[in-house]
């Protein structure tokens, strides 16, 4: 599920993530020092360790959904095309290293909003209302792709994430695998029962 941040949907929306993600690049490898700084080679690795981690917190938001909405809607995969997802989350580290100002909305210059420390964790409102400002402009945009790498980075930068080391593509990708191997295998029968039962009903109507 996680290629769904590589594709897109039309020209222009990958143009625009190419030149987001140009300037974007620019800030992050002249202004983000952590652990020593960050290089090209620890962005590029970083940035591949987000595709699946904005999957995984996507999954999780539509599975609370689906807990507290009772619909058949809320039991279907959100929409996830595009990389906004990842430049969300790069965007939030950028905003929180640098504690400049942003101001997320271009028709309204005037608002913006600085850096606050909340307990010692850096905390912007910018990413959120920059968020909003583009559902409304983008209703098709997933919302939950947009707000999964604002949580990853957020998370990123309060160094909850483990370092470079140990999420890092060749050891996240193989555990993500062999974890889902293990939740197929101890639950094989979900989807399968559920599927039956309707079956069984729709056959027992009739």
């Amino acid at each position: 599920a996680f290629t769904g941040n590589l594709a897109h949907f039309e020209i222009w929306h990958l143009g625009l993530n190419m030149m987001s993600a140009s300037a974007l690049g620019c800030d992050l490898l002249e202004s983000t020092p952590r652990n020593g700084g960050v290089g090209s080679i620890p962005l590029l690795l970083y940035t591949a360790s987000f595709l699946c981690l904005n999957t995984m917190v996507v999954v999780g938001l539509s599975k609370l959904k689906a807990r507290l909405v009772s619909s058949s809607s809320s039991a279907q995969f959100p929409n996830m095309v595009g990389f906004s997802g990842i430049l969300f989350a790069w965007m939030v580290v950028a905003t929180l290293q640098t504690h400049q100002q942003t101001c997320p909305i271009p028709i309204l210059p005037d608002l913006c909003f600085d850096v606050y420390s909340i307990g010692g964790f850096s905390v912007s409102l910018g990413p959120l209302v920059q968020l909003l400002f583009l559902q409304i402009v983008l209703p098709r945009a997933s919302f939950f792709g947009h707000f999964a790498g604002i949580v990853v980075g957020f998370a990123w930068h309060w160094n909850i994430l483990p370092s470079l080391e140990w999420v890092q593509p060749c050891i996240l990708y193989p555990a993500l695998w062999a974890g889902g191997k293990y939740y197929c295998h101890c639950y094989p029968a979900d989807h399968g029962s559920a599927n039956h039962a309707s079956s069984t009903s729709s056959l027992t109507n009739s």
